[in-house]
């Protein structure tokens, strides 16, 4: 492949991003993190999953763990952008 066809490949790409960020409505942007209350009455809450306003489940972002020990999920910009369900 030459240098070329690689800036032409990346154009294409950007433009595909500029796109999908000029022509989004503010229900497929949104990304809702669903989060259950214990039964049990005590204050833990418990994760269940990520999805988009459609009730889509989608797979984004990654799990890590903080300083303090807590599970966290890292959602960036480019996973947002990238996204073929957001």
């Amino acid at each position: 492949m030459s240098i070329f066809d690689e800036m032409d490949e990346i154009k294409s790409q950007f433009e595909g991003v500029i796109n999908k960020l000029h022509n989004h409505s503010e229900e497929n942007m949104a990304i809702n993190i669903i989060i259950d209350d214990a039964d049990d009455g005590t204050p833990t809450q418990v994760f269940i999953e990520i999805e988009n306003d459609a009730g889509e489940s989608i797979r984004i972002g990654e799990e890590l763990k903080t300083d303090e020990g807590y599970r966290k999920i890292r959602i960036s910009t480019s996973d947002i952008i990238n996204h073929q369900k957001i």
